[in-house]
């Protein structure tokens, strides 16, 4: 069965559902953890959940190498997205990938690297992206 057929099929039944980031709507019993991976099982069909978001750095995040860390943070934490500096000074950072090690980054971008000043961190939550590796601009 389809995996947006099982979900209407199972709401039918009266059964709970969930919203998670990624957009899906799941029966609340269908989430299951396996180590660091948030993974849903709809019968015989297990998919992998990603978070992504998109975050707004202000501050003095621009010419201290902000960016670089980012990707090499990302690439170590296995995130996909991007990272770019604004017109306005703040620097935009989209990132997708296990939910705990975007969390783990956005915990990051409060500081930045050495020489970066932040005074503000505004994220909001996105659909899966779909998105490979980390590119800066």
């Amino acid at each position: 069965m389809a995996l947006a057929a099982e979900v209407q099929s199972h709401a039918a039944e009266g059964w709970p559902f969930r919203a998670l980031a990624t957009g899906l709507v799941v029966p609340a019993d269908a989430i299951r953890t396996f180590g660091h991976t948030l993974t849903l099982q709809m019968g015989d069909t297990m998919i992998d959940a990603r978070a992504c978001v998109r975050c707004l750095v202000a501050g003095r995040v621009q010419g201290v190498f902000f960016r670089a860390s980012i990707r090499n943070l990302a690439e170590r934490l296995g995130i996909s997205g991007s990272a770019r500096n604004l017109p306005d000074g703040r620097v935009e950072v989209v990132a997708c990938g296990r939910p705990e090690a975007v969390a783990q980054l956005r915990e990051w971008l409060r500081k930045g690297p050495p020489g970066a000043r932040v005074t503000g961190l505004s994220c909001e939550l996105l659909p899966d992206l779909g998105s490979q590796g980390f590119m800066t601009d």
